[in-house]
């Protein structure tokens, strides 16, 4: 699998996520499924991180769409115009590659930015990001073992595990079935694939749900 099809399925879950979170609740599948999204747009921005020749783009691109999903992310998840019980996944991103620049720069011997990397595990706990310090872990982690095929599935298990202890006090909780996502990231390629528009995903997150909050309201 190519990035290209990474980021299509991580779109199509998402959004089948989201029509079972606000349309159809009564069917959790619909949520299981979406577990998947998340798993994959961390791993991808891992990849991003590797490849991108000009990581404070990148970081801007980040920062950009995520002040501009906020609004949207809070319609739909609160129905409210702004609120800070809880931050979009694009917070949680940008704060995920601020913590591979600290493993980065630790690794090239520049010890100090090891100190950002701790500090990033609390921020997205402190800050209400979507899905705390599991991000962060599931990111660097990717980063780290991008290479191995036993150790990047084992890392998504890790994570997952973590967190549903973390948040549940007992394994295989809510989030147990993102490690599904295990099988197109071991399929991976390493090849960007057919062409998709730089900027669908970043644009795609906010209007998608923007536009089904106004579905819900219209129905």
């Amino acid at each position: 699998m190519s990035a290209s099809v990474l980021k299509l399925v991580a779109i199509i879950t998402m959004v089948i996520d989201h029509i079972g979170f606000l349309f159809l609740p009564q069917y959790p599948v619909l949520r299981y499924i979406g577990r998947i999204c998340f798993p994959l747009f961390c791993f991808l921005l891992a990849e991003g991180f590797f490849h991108t020749r000009d990581v404070k783009k990148y970081a801007l691109r980040l920062a950009v769409f995520a002040v501009a999903s906020e609004i949207p992310h809070d319609l739909f998840t609160r129905g409210v115009i702004l609120e800070f019980q809880s931050q979009n996944i694009m917070f949680e991103l940008l704060l995920a590659l601020a913590a591979l620049i600290c493993v980065k720069k630790t690794v090239e011997g520049k010890y100090l930015f090891a100190l950002g990397i701790p500090a990033a595990f609390v921020l997205s706990q402190v800050l209400h990001f979507s899905y705390g310090f599991y991000g962060i872990l599931m990111t660097v982690l990717f980063y780290l073992f991008r290479q191995n095929r036993i150790l990047l599935p084992a890392s998504l298990f890790a994570s997952n595990l973590a967190y549903d202890l973390y948040n549940s006090r007992q394994p295989f909780a809510a989030q147990w079935p993102a490690i599904f996502a295990a099988i197109p990231i071991v399929l991976y390629n390493g090849k960007k694939g057919f062409y998709l528009p730089k900027y669908l995903a970043y644009i795609f997150y906010p209007v998608h749900m923007l536009l089904l909050y106004l579905v819900r309201l219209w129905l």
